[in-house]
């Protein structure tokens, strides 16, 4: 393994060890008095904020290279997390604004990287693997962080697990900057031909413009059903110091969805049954979260639910890494998904919260939205996410 392949392996572990993830909401709510309307516009903020700043910073990374973005994104990790730990009202929104911002520098870059560094390396290496493998790393350490974060609020206290993670953040910030600098096509460094190179591509490639969108909408159902779990867990029958144990499980889970990709490659040829079923699993566990009376549901919908997500996080991944022709706007492509998703998804929490929705009944929404786009899907048999 040469060092270029350890980097990598390295970012994919870092980048998503975070330990207080699991203990937001209660940080929010036992620190400084957030009802749950207030704790889901905090998380709806958030959204807005990626929405914001997607574009920008995917431009951004096409523009200057996916090694500058990961750094840029690494120091509002590790600002953020300040902001978070020294804590007041306006430094929390502050936080969750570069919080949001520090994830748009990674959203893009982390899948282009890994495809070019696959692209140009000397020897052959097979991308699915390589990406099985670093997002394996990415769901192994999102349950090495909830493990942690178990033990840090049980034992020690919910500053802790920030501490912790301002620690992992600083860690990042030091392999991002010895990652190799890739670059493909660099002699396209506008902006104006990076946004019409995208557009003239979707335009002409229908499979890719339909893979755009049900990955929007598929992210938007699961990124929404994830950020209202924090405070569905404050009025659940779970103790709130076993949180991290909860999402430690969920994420062994979702670090599980490499090993049944590969072993369901063949069934991907079936594209749009697979994906029909996925769905379907989906609903069910929204339906059973919102019904749920005992921990022993809760625990095992909300690890069927990380489970589908790990599987088709790399289904759609290599799908689009592979119908993208063009690499100068790669970066641009992954961040006008997220922008999508994450404008649907902050438009949908707002509601939420201005509302006043029990979170139970914001599960029901969830499931009827799944269930929608579930028969969407099977009603026009044209659509299939396979060619």
């Amino acid at each position: 393994m040469n060092s270029p392949k350890k980097l990598i392996y390295l970012l994919s572990f870092f980048i998503s060890v975070n330990f207080s993830i699991p203990v937001f909401g209660s940080f929010f709510q036992l620190e400084h008095g957030f009802s749950s309307a207030e704790i889901t516009r905090l998380f709806a903020a958030y959204s807005l904020s990626v929405f914001l700043f997607e574009i920008p910073t995917g431009l951004i990374s096409d523009l200057l290279g996916e090694k500058r973005s990961l750094i840029m994104g690494s120091i509002l990790s590790i600002v953020s997390t300040i902001f978070f730990i020294k804590g007041n009202v306006v430094l929390l929104y502050v936080g969750e604004i570069l919080f949001g911002l520090g994830n748009t520098f990674f959203s893009g870059p982390f899948d282009s990287i890994i495809y070019k560094y696959c692209k140009t390396s000397d020897s052959k290496l097979d991308y699915d693997n390589i990406v099985s493998n670093a997002y394996t790393l990415q769901w192994s350490a999102l349950s090495f962080s909830f493990l942690g974060c178990f033990y840090l609020t049980k034992y020690g206290s919910i500053r802790l697990a920030f501490l912790a993670t301002l620690i992992a953040n600083i860690f990042l910030l030091i392999i991002t900057i010895f990652l190799p600098k890739l670059n493909i096509n660099a002699e396209h460094k506008n902006v104006f031909f990076i946004m019409k190179s995208f557009f003239s591509e979707i335009h002409s490639n229908r499979f890719l413009l339909i893979l755009c969108f049900l990955n929007i909408l598929f992210l938007m159902i699961l990124v929404s059903g994830y950020q209202i779990l924090q405070t569905y867990l404050l009025d659940s029958p779970l103790d709130k110091t076993y949180n991290g144990l909860l999402y430690f499980l969920g994420a062994i889970f979702a670090s599980l969805g490499s090993f049944f990709y590969n072993k369901l490659k063949h069934m991907l040829k079936l594209g749009k049954m697979f994906f029909l079923l996925c769905l379907l699993f989906i609903s069910i566990c929204f339906l059973g979260l919102a019904n749920a009376s005992t921990v022993l549901l809760i625990f095992i919908f909300v690890c069927v639910y990380r489970l589908i997500w790990g599987i088709t996080s790399l289904m759609f991944s290599s799908m689009l890494n592979k119908n993208i022709e063009i690499d100068s706007h790669r970066n641009t492509a992954f961040s006008l998904i997220s922008l999508g998703y994450n404008l649907c998804s902050s438009l949908l929490l707002f509601i939420f919260s201005l509302n006043n929705f029990s979170i139970k009944y914001e599960y029901i929404v969830l499931t009827i939205l799944s269930i929608a786009l579930l028969l969407i899907c099977a009603f026009f048999q044209k659509i299939s996410i396979i060619h």
